[in-house]
């Protein structure tokens, strides 16, 4: 049941992206401008986050130390 929900969701956002005219993050009932501009907003910055994870995945992986992530985690929350 779980795999099944998690495909469904898949599909729907894979549809999401795939249809911007059927996207429900498009119609003005939902969303106004700067609702609009703070959603592009954040996905720029999650983007970006993505692009930097990716970047330096080698040294995440490999050299990361139990003090280095509660190190990335203190950061985070504070931010």
């Amino acid at each position: 049941m779980e795999d099944e929900f998690e495909q469904e969701a898949k599909k729907g956002l894979v549809e999401c992206f795939d249809n911007p005219e059927g996207d429900i993050r498009q119609t003005e009932e939902f969303w106004n401008d700067r609702d609009n501009d703070t959603f592009h907003h954040l996905e720029h910055v999650l983007n970006e986050s993505v692009q930097w994870v990716e970047k330096h995945k080698y040294e995440i992986e490999n050299h990361f130390t139990p003090v280095d992530w509660l190190k990335v985690y203190a950061e985070s929350i504070m931010d």
